[in-house]
């Protein structure tokens, strides 16, 4: 319903519809492997054999933000003449209504959209420097490790919209070969709706091409532009908002035991019960060997013996000398 794994159909030549990992595709790609519930997991946190184009993530991130609704892209909105009339407008294209066809609710929508909010404006988010004082933001920000040519080159994200209350805008950073997505896509896209907000304002925005970079395998650790984060947003008021820890204790917070278990199969294949740690058992004490022998040292014992045992039986008694009166 999103388009994952499939081309957008926009007017683009060299499109690539990605790739979406399941059950058939696995048996196309590698016949002699079985999906297991590892490819679920990877597949979920789009990890693993999943590739998609920054365009497919921004209708992601559009229904998201317009509460459900999968919209075709579309390069021209309308055709206007001179004397600015409109001369064509087509009607935008739905792919898919998340809550009519998904079966999911406004409110899991809207959890998903203040979990966004949270990851720019609460204090221990990973995109704080994408705040925007002029446009309240949300989004997330992605680390994908990426190898090429035995070198780790991360592809980093992040995919936001804005303003958060009204959306108008989706901006979808990708750069290649950065350290973070918070740390070098996030103000990227801070930037980009920051001179959004002034173009609208009136203001005098200039767009100049930058000079060709000498290129190296170092990661990109930062980008500012210039510019400080501003201190975080205030959510709207009629938005719901959970506590969140601060920065400081999400720091000391202790790791997180996993709660979520797996139900055994009918042939009990999972074992949800915490096993008690035995013991190692303790080693045996090994035998102490018997002290070896000659044998020909025992044969010569042997007959000595008889010898000494004959001898004494053929031995006769001394006669007992007359004691003196």
């Amino acid at each position: 319903m999103l388009g994952l794994g499939q081309k957008t159909g926009i007017p683009l030549s060299g499109e690539s519809p990605g790739v979406l990992p399941g059950p058939e595709w696995l048996s196309k790609a590698n016949p002699r492997a079985r999906w297991s519930n590892g490819f679920t997991a990877n597949t979920a946190i789009g990890q693993g054999d999943v590739l998609a184009s920054p365009l497919q993530m921004a209708i992601v991130t559009a229904a998201i933000a317009n509460g459900g609704i999968v919209y075709y892209p579309r390069l021209i909105d309308r055709i206007v003449a001179q004397d600015g009339s409109v001369v064509s407008k087509e009607p935008p294209r739905v792919r898919a209504n998340l809550i009519a066809d998904a079966g999911l609710t406004e409110a899991q929508i809207a959890e998903v959209r203040k979990g966004m909010w949270n990851v720019v404006n609460d204090g221990g988010g990973t995109a704080g420097r994408a705040r925007n004082e002029n446009m309240c933001t949300a989004g997330k920000t992605g680390t994908a490790q990426f190898w090429r040519s035995g070198k780790k080159d991360n592809h980093t994200w992040f995919i936001s919209f804005a303003p958060y209350d009204d959306p108008e805008y989706v901006v979808v950073t990708f750069v290649q070969g950065a350290k973070s997505g918070g740390g070098v896509s996030a103000p990227i896209a801070a930037k980009i709706l920051k001179d959004i907000s002034a173009y609208k304002n009136g203001e005098d925005v200039t767009l100049a091409a930058l000079e060709p970079a000498q290129g190296n395998f170092l990661f990109t650790e930062s980008m500012d532009f210039g510019r400080e984060a501003p201190a975080a947003n205030k959510l709207s008021e009629d938005a719901e908002v959970a506590e969140n820890p601060s920065a400081e204790a999400q720091e000391n917070r202790p790791p997180a035991t996993p709660s979520v278990r797996e139900d055994a199969d009918a042939r009990g294949r999972v074992n949800n019960s915490p096993q008690p740690k035995q013991a190692p058992p303790k080693p045996e004490p090994t035998p102490t060997p018997s002290p070896r022998t000659n044998p020909i040292q025992n044969i010569f014992n042997l007959i000595s013996g008889r010898k000494a045992a004959v001898d004494g039986a053929n031995q006769k008694p001394k006669p007992e000398k007359p004691k003196n009166r």
